[in-house]
Order: structure tokens, then sequence, then C-alpha cells
């Protein structure tokens, strides 16, 4: 069997998104290859070489970014605003280091000073790893997923290294769309076009490019030129089955659950918690179990809402189908940009409950209209008091139902796992 090694973000013991789809396409490539996996460390426990899951890993670790993450968790922990707000200052000082660091950092892959990002070490850490595990075992192929951006760099240049390496690449954030919704601001222009150009070299140089339905259809522009080895690839619906754990929430009332990331920039939380609290019943409640850099905005409407906002510590992913089956409305808040869909979106399709959506982006969501207990909202469509009444009504209307399994997933055919597996397998 051939050798097979992705390079990927955060996988274990946490997945990132773009991580979780890592896993989805380890699954699928197993039938064919065998696979390593190359990733960042954000837990205590390193990987080099360990076997789980039927994948050989190897962690890829970054002192300042275990620090981060644990400060991070610290304060997920705490209760007192204060105690809070040290441990926030200190993740702040972290990613401020970072940023810095990446001046300095050598053997980044062009000589462009604050590119890419802070994520720079990884290029350099996961290419060695790359190197070595090529050393070992003869690596017939690789695949790297963005984002981190980095991952990228480093299949590049073992591409240009190992010419007969066969390399795929996989993009569902387009590293040269990150100027929309940063917050740079030192030589944004000058670095949107470096990143523009370093993007299209990833797709000009690798043998194959995946990208995410979003996209194919909005970022032509930055594989226009080798457009017959690009092909898109649908989001997976996957059911994920509860364990029948005991409820969290109250008996007797509408629990409405967003689990997931804010981001301040392109998933604003502010415009749906402004609109919840115009909802007046005492027994619909929103539960938010996130991890942001919104929680002043969160505070602000959790302060405001009576005991109907519920703001928890965030929980880790084998938590989240537990939740969400113990959900009546689940809550999805769409980006302010189009080729970036959330893939929450089918994680919460997957289970057959009603889902409110906030598109942000005011752009109607295809996938979400022919789902049957949905209900999109479009900020600035309606007045903000009829929109506050029409989800207390589809709340009202639809708390108890839940589409079985098999409805949903014939209903999405295009994105069921053996879909995607023909259009991968046949093209690895």
């Amino acid at each position: 069997m051939k050798n097979l090694t992705i390079v990927a973000g955060h996988i274990f013991p946490h997945s990132s998104p773009t991580g979780k789809v890592a896993l989805q396409f380890a699954e699928i490539l197993k039938e064919k290859y065998q696979v390593s996996i190359i990733f960042i460390q954000s837990g205590d426990e390193s990987y080099n070489g360990v076997v789980k899951q039927g994948f050989t890993l190897y962690s890829v670790f970054s002192p300042r970014l275990w620090f981060e993450h644990a400060v991070e968790k610290c304060a997920s922990k705490r209760t007192s605003p204060r105690s809070i707000g040290l441990f926030w200052l200190a993740s702040k000082i972290a990613k401020l280091s970072g940023r810095l660091s990446a001046w300095f950092i050598p053997g980044r892959p062009k000589s462009y000073l604050l590119w890419p990002d802070n994520l720079i070490w990884y290029y350099s850490k996961a290419y060695k790893q790359l190197e070595k595990n090529h050393t070992h075992e003869n690596i017939d192929m690789i695949l790297t997923i963005n984002s981190p951006f980095p991952a990228h760099l480093a299949g590049r240049k073992f591409k240009t290294k190992n010419p007969h390496v066969r390399w795929l690449t996989f993009t569902i954030d387009p590293f040269a769309r990150a100027s929309d919704f940063s917050n740079r601001w030192l030589f944004r222009s000058y670095k949107t076009r470096i990143d523009t150009a370093e993007e299209k070299g990833v797709f000009k140089t690798a043998d194959l490019n995946f990208v995410s339905e979003e996209v194919y259809e909005t970022d032509t522009e930055i594989f226009a030129e080798v457009l017959d080895k690009v092909i898109p690839i649908p989001y997976l619906l996957q059911r994920a089955a509860p364990t029948g754990g005991d409820s969290r929430f109250p008996d007797g009332k509408i629990n409405l659950i967003y689990t997931g990331r804010f981001y301040r920039s392109i998933r604003n939380p502010e415009y749906f918690l402004r609109i919840f609290c115009q909802i007046r019943n005492p027994d619909i409640n929103l539960h938010l179990f996130t991890f942001s850099d919104c929680d002043d905005i969160i505070d602000k409407y959790v302060n405001q809402s009576l005991g109907r906002i519920i703001h928890h510590a965030p929980v880790t992913q084998d938590q989240v189908p537990d939740i969400l089956n113990q959900a009546n409305i689940l809550v999805s808040v769409g980006n302010s940009t189009t080729s970036f869909k959330p893939s929450k979106l089918f994680e919460y399709l997957a289970t057959g409950k009603p889902i409110l959506h906030i598109n942000q982006s005011n752009q109607h969501d295809d996938v979400l209209e022919k789902y049957p207990l949905g209900l999109q909202i479009y900020p600035g469509k309606l007045s903000e008091t009829d929109t506050a009444v029409d989800m207390q009504l589809f709340c009202k209307a639809h708390a108890d139902k839940q589409l079985p399994w098999e409805s949903v997933n014939s209903l999405f055919s295009h994105h069921s796992l053996e879909n995607i597996r023909n259009t991968i397998l046949s093209n690895a």
C-alpha cells in the first residue's frame, strides 16, 4: 500500500473546523493509502509516530501557542471578571509575541517581512517532519489543508525538492481573502498582493487542488490559470451519534443552542443577541457554547436578558453531539463573506433539528432553503421588532420537531459520504 501524508492544523486532542476536514479526508483515503498526519500540537500530549484511529500521527510543537491555549483554557474556567480579564490579557500578550517573533524567524518561505502570519514557524517544522518521514517511509503523495496557510507552503517546498511525489491541496478559507476580515493595519494592501501571488503559486505548483464549492464559485481569480486541475468538493453531511447522556437543559423550556466560534470581524453575534433580547417569552432560553473575541458583546446581552442567555464554557468536540441532540432549536450565525460558509451548518443539518440561521451576508443560503425546518433571517430586511416576532413564532412552532436521518440524507445526497468519497478516490 502506498504512503500518504496529510499536513493540517489542529487535529488532536481537539479538532478545528479544518482539522475535522483533515480527518474526513484521512478516513476516506485510508482505503487506498497508509495515512500519516502532521498537525499542530495544542494539548499536553505529543505524538511522534503514534498510531490512533488507524493513522500515524506526528505533532509539531510551539511553546507560544501551547501557552496561549493554556491561559485561554484557564480563563474559561474562571468566574471572577478580574481573573478572567487577567488570563485574557495574558492570551493577547502571547498572540502579540507571536506576531512580533514572526518578523525574525529564520527559514521563512520568502524574504517578506510580516509574512505569512504568526504561524510562520509551522512552515519550517512541518517541512522538516515531511522530509524526516520521507526518509523513513518513502512518501508517495502529500495532501495539505488550509488553514493554516503554512501547511500549503510546506507542501510546496517539499514538492519542489521531491517532484516525483504527488501533491494535492484542499482549500476552504483562501488565504488571499484573509484581509477582508482581519484587523491588519500595517502594509495591508501590499500584504494582500503578496498573499494572492503566493496562493496562486500554490495552485500552479500542486498536481491537483480540491476547494470547497463556495471557494470555487467566489474565488476563481486565484486559480483561473489552472482551472483544469481544480475540483470543487461539497461539505460532508455526516451523522454524529449522541451518547444519550443526561440533559443539560431545563425541561419545559424552548432551548436554543449555539456551538462554535464567533469572530468580531466576520461572524459577529451582536445583531442576533440584540434581536433575541427583544423576545420577552420567559420560556425561550439561549445557550451559547462558544469561544471567541466577542465576550464583551456577549456579556452585554447576557446582562440584558434576565437570565435567558446562558454563556457556557467551551466544550470538547466529543460533547457536541449530545448537546445538539438535547436542543430544541439550533442557531447558526453565518459569515459576512460568502466564500466562508461555516461547516457548522452541515453538522446542524445532520441532526434533523430545526435551524435558525442569521444570514449576515444577506445572500440566500440555497442549502438551507431545501431544509423544511429552517428559518433564514436577513439583517435589515425587516424591522428588528418584526424579526423578533418571526423568530419567536418559529421557535414555538418547531420546538419539538426533528427529521429522521434518512430524510436528511436523502435531501442532501450531494453532500453524502458516498458522493464525496467517489470524488476524492477517483482523483487521488
